[in-house]
């Protein structure tokens, strides 16, 4: 119901700018642009039987999308921009494959639909829309502001009623967040210095959770050499007294020299709570291709990762391999495993490019026994062609 009022509103504004000023807005409409791709992926995972669900055994398939999308130039800071995704089944190993990519028996959806005000100082958008800001990830329907108070400061606020997932290789259909009651999130950002910043956040989901976050970032380069990192705190306060509080610690830290860009990080849990709930609207801490499947989902923490990366581009083709080792304490044993991750991507020129990655995924027997999962191989690719 959200959602059809939501996308009511964003046509109402329209069809209201329209009899208000139709000369100016007829040149808006014209300057627009539209612009799509047509996508392609390949999936395979070799696997073992287990408890976890299909997503964990032995399968393969390919997914074919469209994308179209058409986005109005400025009147008055004013645009409005509407996108579509179609997607089909092109091959599957076995019966149901391609369906764990496509969440839906729908292979039409509306991408985005939104009104945007845009000026110096703020940047608006009603309606549905892409985000990816702390626990909160995806396309969403709702409205998120960011505004500059005063200098070297930024103000975020956000409301989400809605969420899903729309990618050329995903399609997982939009869901109420949190009931009827949705989401609220509020964060400050200060520029300390021009390499220097902090940002402080609380996001409250009515009857589910309470969240309170702080974050510092630093940047820096001397004699062409760049480093810096992060580190972030959060804390979760659950209102469902049957879950546990949490809280997490997410560091991370890099050096570039000439193009060899190595970081590490290190992000620990607490062993009961974890992230909780906090993980059900999306993560921008993850590093892994698969290794989110490792935390409390599954009804354990893993309460400590550690990973090591390096990317660095070879004759046009973007490369990065990680490294990452998890620990979790299950029933008072000590579980573990590892994932290696190698992604590549190459632009054959401004039009067409490939997305390919592969990932090995190792568990001791006490991590495969609480997660129901067994050790598992990935192999990945996306031909994208953009117009």
């Amino acid at each position: 119901m959200k959602n059809k009022i939501m996308i009511s509103a964003v046509l109402a504004t329209a069809l209201f700018s329209t009899s208000a000023s139709a000369d100016s807005l007829s040149d808006a409409l014209k300057n627009g642009k539209v612009s799509g791709d047509v996508a392609v992926t390949y999936e395979s995972r070799e696997g073992e039987t287990n408890t976890a669900g299909e997503y964990f055994e032995d399968t393969a398939y390919s997914v074919g999308s469209v994308g179209l999308n058409y986005e109005t130039a400025k009147y008055n800071n004013f645009s409005a921009n509407i996108g579509f995704r179609g997607y089909t089944d092109i091959w599957e190993d076995q019966d149901g494959d391609a369906g764990q990519r496509l969440d839906t028996d729908e292979r039409a959806v509306l991408k985005s639909a939104y009104i945007a005000y845009d000026t110096d100082i703020a940047h608006v958008k009603v309606g549905r829309q892409n985000i990816s800001t702390d626990w909160l990830t995806h396309d969403i329907d709702g409205v998120t502001a960011y505004i500059t108070p005063f200098e070297k400061a930024e103000l975020e606020l956000i409301y989400a009623a809605r969420r899903g997932n729309i990618k050329s290789r995903d399609l997982v259909k939009f869901s109420d967040i949190n009931g009827n009651d949705g989401l609220y999130q509020v964060g400050f950002t200060y520029a300390i210095t021009d390499g220097t910043s902090a940002k402080a956040y609380t996001i409250k989901a009515k009857d589910l959770h309470d969240i309170y976050g702080a974050k510092l970032n630093y940047d820096a380069s001397k004699n062409d050499i760049g480093y810096g990192g992060f580190a972030h705190y959060m804390s979760i306060d659950q209102d469902d007294t049957t879950l546990e509080d949490g809280n997490m610690i997410d560091i991370q830290a890099y050096v570039d020299i000439n193009g060899w860009y190595t970081y590490a990080g290190y992000t620990t849990m607490d062993n009961n709570g974890g992230w909780g709930t906090a993980e059900n609207f999306g993560d921008i801490i993850t590093q892994q291709e698969e290794g989110d499947y490792l935390y409390a989902s599954w009804g354990f923490v893993a309460n400590e990762v550690k990973y090591i990366g390096l990317s660095k581009n070879f004759a046009g083709i973007d490369l990065t391999l990680l490294y990452s080792m998890f620990d979790a304490k299950i029933d008072g044993s000590k579980g573990s495993a590892t994932e290696f991750d190698i992604w590549a991507g190459y632009a054959f020129n401004d039009d067409f490019r490939v997305d390919a990655g592969f990932t090995i995924v190792n568990q001791d027997d006490i991590f495969k026994t609480a997660a129901g999962t067994e050790d598992l191989t990935q192999l990945n690719a996306t031909f994208t062609y953009t117009f």
